[in-house]
């Protein structure tokens, strides 16, 4: 396509599905959760013929929340569907709807060891280091509050997970040294992902040549749990990482305001925080997704691009992973800033209204886009 040019949806869609035979060649690898969700709706009330009404947003839960304390009470909910979760999952599902088909890494078997069945279609290879987790995600219309364990069972204290891929997957190391890119995921939510992505940039991406042809992207998750000990520790991370390879860093409205208060004392608009943050990180994109606007920082500068906020989704559990999946093969594809937000804006709505992970055509069938 037209350098200089923005193009829109649908020629940046017919740009990647012509491209998509020389994108599969890329090798993409992606790490290190997994979680068996069970998606619900929360129960309001039931009316007298039966039907159900549910609670329409995250503020209307915590109302009622709230309106209980010092009392007793119970929730009923509706189960949507058990799926595969986590970042990982998520992010690799969305890549092998687009047809990459990455090597995923992960928390991805049962107690006996085996890959559970619920991952079995998960990418073109993949590893298990330890079990899946259990995690349960309410749905709201305006999003999702997920519950997941606060400790991960099987696994020793100060024990490498480093070790532990490398005995599943002998080949993880030159894999990720090699990868065209190389996908970090849900550093706040596994206890031991600073100690293994330190591992990861030791053993692998610090002894390799500098290729900033070469992609990873960072998804924190949610980091109010975190001090800004560990935020520093994290930022001086991603800062060697960004001297080998292009690094991207990806993150919501929340997380972003809350590690630019933790980090510059400040509290401000997201646009502000984004600023802020860029010049305070070593890193090359800084993503910043939202329910109505993207935005993206680099050394070329600010781009913003609008989304269509729905109103009933289907879906919101996963629309930040596959709006990073989406990211991804546009930056693999070589696509500009502008046109890298409009088609990740486009996939994650087209995931929210559809339910599920979608291939490029979904996309221009959603008229709303």
């Amino acid at each position: 396509m037209d350098k200089g040019t923005v193009h829109p949806l649908n020629q940046i869609i017919h740009f990647l599905r012509q491209n998509i035979p020389l994108l599969r060649e890329k090798q993409i690898l992606a790490g290190f959760d997994g979680f068996v969700d069970t998606i619900v709706k929360p129960v309001l009330r039931f009316g007298t013929n039966g039907e159900t009404e549910f609670f329409r947003s995250i503020d209307e839960f915590g109302a009622f929340i709230a309106e209980h304390s010092h009392k007793s009470s119970s929730i009923q909910y509706e189960v949507l569907e058990k799926k595969p979760g986590g970042n990982m999952p998520n992010f690799v599902m969305a890549l092998d709807a687009l047809s990459l088909y990455p090597t995923a890494v992960g928390m991805l078997s049962t107690e006996s060891g085996d890959i559970d069945p619920i991952f079995g279609k998960l990418g073109k290879q993949r590893y298990s280091y330890l079990s899946a987790g259990p995690a349960i995600a309410f749905e709201f219309e305006d999003g999702k509050i997920l519950f997941s364990p606060a400790t991960i069972a099987g696994i020793s204290r100060g024990e490498s997970m480093f070790s532990r891929i490398e005995k599943v997957f002998p080949q993880f190391s030159g894999s990720a040294a090699n990868a065209d890119l190389t996908v970090f995921l849900n550093w706040s939510e596994l206890p031991f992902a600073q100690d293994l992505w330190s591992d990861i940039y030791a053993k692998t991406l610090d002894s390799s040549a500098t290729d900033k042809n070469r992609y990873v992207l960072f998804d924190l998750c949610d980091t109010a749990a975190k001090n800004l000990t560990e935020i520093e520790e994290l930022l001086s991370l991603i800062g060697k990482i960004s001297l080998r390879r292009r690094t991207i860093l990806s993150m919501n409205k929340n997380e972003t305001l809350d590690i630019c208060r933790k980090v510059t004392g400040q509290r401000c608009s997201a646009e502000e925080a984004a600023q802020l943050l860029f010049k305070h990180f070593t890193v090359d994109e800084l993503v910043i997704h939202q329910h109505t606007e993207s935005i993206t920082l680099s050394a070329g500068g600010m781009v913003r691009k609008q989304c269509v906020l729905n109103k009933n989704p289907k879906i919101s559990t996963g629309a930040g992973d596959h709006f990073n999946a989406a990211y991804c093969l546009a930056s693999l594809a070589g696509l500009p800033a502008a046109e890298k937000l409009i088609f990740a804006n486009a996939y994650s709505g087209a995931y929210i209204a559809k339910g599920s992970s979608p291939n490029l055509l979904d996309i221009e069938n959603f008229p709303f886009l």
